[in-house]
């Protein structure tokens, strides 16, 4: 049986991406799943946390679970990989578990309204798969580059709904200047996009009747902030408003529908 001793030389290897040694060790029988008690942890998630991919690719062929817990953490190989942002690492697990997994902590979200650079690469930074509706006149040379910037290929700017396919789970709307939106109040009666949720981010609070009656069933706002103060302020909410936004689009969808929500993420009602 490997020792405790041997188990460390593939931890430190699987950290410093050392594949002969990983190799080494996973030939001689050493469990690349167990969690030594000092540690807490297992060899993948040190490869994922220092963004060794060929290493964790060499695990996972030699019997490293893509759906182990980490004790340290409570969290699976993926989660820790959306977390530390390692987006290659997050598309090799995504590729090596059941897709059911997958959903559960990478979304698809479609983003319409506005090319805001900051919004694009806050959602991208998060790992979930984006697209970006827009009219093809508003397209330019610098969105291409957006997703070398944060490491995130999956994303696609796109022209028409049609191109997305019906794997949508969350479409963000940003229409703070006028109340409705016939693009994005259509979805519900969609048979295609039915289970969408939606997210409307408005520069107003809607009244909570209204709201409640007509939207609720697929519908979550995020008010942004809006006067001169705020405009002033930018710099200072406007990454707790993104964190928000990030929030709505990605919980559980019965704790968000029907609700409208400010930019730190409080509940209206």
């Amino acid at each position: 049986m490997p020792t405790g001793g041997e188990w460390k030389e593939l931890l430190r290897a699987s950290r410093d991406g050392d594949i002969k040694l990983i190799q080494y060790h996973l030939d001689q029988g050493v469990n690349p799943n167990w969690q030594h008690p000092e540690y807490f942890t297992a060899p993948i998630f040190e490869s994922i946390r220092k963004n060794r991919t060929e290493a964790v690719e060499v695990l996972l062929e030699g019997g490293a679970d893509p759906l182990l817990i980490e004790e340290m953490t409570d969290c699976q190989p993926l989660e820790v990989a959306l977390q530390e942002e390692k987006h290659g690492i997050v598309d090799l697990l995504s590729s090596r578990i059941p897709q059911e997994e997958v959903i559960k902590h990478v979304k698809t979200i479609l983003l319409s309204g506005t090319t805001n650079k900051q919004m694009i690469q806050h959602l991208l930074g998060s790992g979930n798969r984006l697209y970006v509706l827009i009219p093809e006149k508003d397209e330019t040379e610098d969105m291409r580059t957006w997703m070398d910037e944060t490491g995130n290929k999956k994303w696609s700017i796109i022209h028409q709904l049609e191109s997305v396919g019906g794997d949508i789970c969350t479409w963000i709307h940003y229409c703070p200047h006028d109340g409705q939106n016939l693009m994005v109040d259509d979805i519900s009666s969609s048979s295609r996009l039915a289970n969408v949720r939606n997210v409307k981010i408005k520069n107003h609070q809607p009244k909570q009747e209204s709201f409640l009656s007509q939207e609720a069933k697929h519908t979550c706002i995020l008010v942004e902030p809006n006067g001169l103060w705020y405009r002033l302020t930018y710099f200072w909410w406007y990454e707790k408003y993104l964190e928000t936004l990030l929030m709505v689009a990605t919980a559980h969808l019965d704790g968000v529908r029907g609700k409208v929500f400010d930019y730190q993420g409080v509940c209206f009602g």
